[in-house]
């Protein structure tokens, strides 16, 4: 993805200060919780956040953890995660999910992605990604939207029209794709 086009680059300011330390009022009382509860205790663990965002996970997590690693597709949205008060054992880089990340093979106790595979055009290389980094019996948290949220924008889309600002993550509504994926091996539910 080329990262001048990236367009949570243009709505950095607005994610940034709706997401804050604690997230918005979805994240705060539905999505946070269920991660947390399925994240468990991370103490001494090494954590990948891929699509960090503003790094606010990445900075939760780092209370506890032995070392957090945030990643995320937006140049703007690692600068201001940088621009945070960090702790020293987190790391911020550019990093796309639809390429090889740069980061060591069996890396990692858990990744956690946390509403991002929605947005992504194919999911194939994230998790091909995410198998050769996590360590074995390490863990993937993964949350998405619920495809109801992103349907007027494939609707925009297939009428021709616009689908403003985000593209149209058709894999995410291609059950043959998610299908493929699973049975491939590179996913296991």
């Amino acid at each position: 993805m080329n990262n001048r086009n990236n367009q949570w680059n243009d709505v950095v300011s607005v994610y940034s200060d709706g997401q804050g330390e604690t997230g918005d009022p979805l994240h705060q009382y539905m999505i946070d919780p269920e991660i947390s509860e399925m994240l468990g205790n991370v103490s001494g663990k090494t954590i990948l956040d891929a699509g960090c965002g503003n790094g606010y996970w990445v900075r939760r997590l780092a209370e506890q953890a032995k070392k957090v690693i945030g990643i995320d597709s937006s140049s703007e949205l690692i600068k201001k995660a940088k621009s945070a008060k960090n702790p020293s054992n987190t790391k911020y880089r550019i990093a796309d999910l639809s390429k090889r990340i740069d980061l060591p093979d069996f890396n990692f106790d858990i990744i956690l992605s946390s509403m991002v595979f929605h947005y992504l055009r194919n999911i194939e290389n994230a998790v091909a990604e995410f198998k050769r980094i996590l360590k074995p019996k390490g863990r993937v948290i993964l949350t998405i939207q619920h495809p109801i949220y992103q349907y007027h924008f494939r609707v925009q889309s297939r009428a021709g029209g616009s689908p403003g600002s985000f593209p149209v993550p058709l894999g995410y509504f291609n059950r043959k794709i998610v299908e493929q994926t699973i049975m491939s091996g590179k996913l296991k539910v």
